[in-house]
């Protein structure tokens, strides 16, 4: 299930139902995920429950890279495009790299929600299609009063 996040992320694939699609049409992700296709809502439910592991994950893997020599940590490569052109060796020091691990961690947060809301928003919408017009008002009355 990691892998399938890991690989939303990367794709820009932001919600439960999408990931879904996508394990029953990309040959790719059926690769990876040697061709297990779960449905939505265990995908829904395997990140709201492992929301805190699958940051763990993250940064346990950079710290495997660095430990294992794939990576050294003592040097920061830096794309040319994205340094100011009064770029100086001050610019980039470790509390700047210490403050954009951060902000990566950050980022990783707002995905996470930004995940959690897409679903709910596709729950809500499907569940309104199912009621129907007519009782639309009254079982949205009925929700919001039996909600915590």
């Amino acid at each position: 299930m990691l892998k399938l996040y890991i690989y939303g992320y990367l794709n820009s694939i932001s919600t439960s139902r999408k990931l879904e699609t996508e394990t029953q049409r990309n040959i790719e992700l059926k690769w990876l995920l040697g061709d297990l296709q779960p449905d939505f809502k265990t995908i829904a439910d395997y990140r709201k429950d492992n929301r805190d592991q699958i940051r763990i994950v993250t940064v346990e893997f950079r710290k495997f890279l660095k430990e294992n020599g794939y990576i050294r940590g003592k040097h920061v490569t830096v794309d040319g495009c994205k340094v100011k052109a009064n770029a100086k060796r001050e610019m980039l020091n470790i509390d700047k790299i210490e403050q954009r691990l951060q902000n990566l961690d950050e980022e990783l947060s707002k995905y996470l929600n930004c995940l959690e809301r897409a679903d709910i928003e596709e729950d809500l919408s499907e569940e309104l299609e199912s009621i129907g017009s007519g009782s639309v008002h009254q079982h949205l009355k009925e929700k919001i009063i039996s909600s915590p």
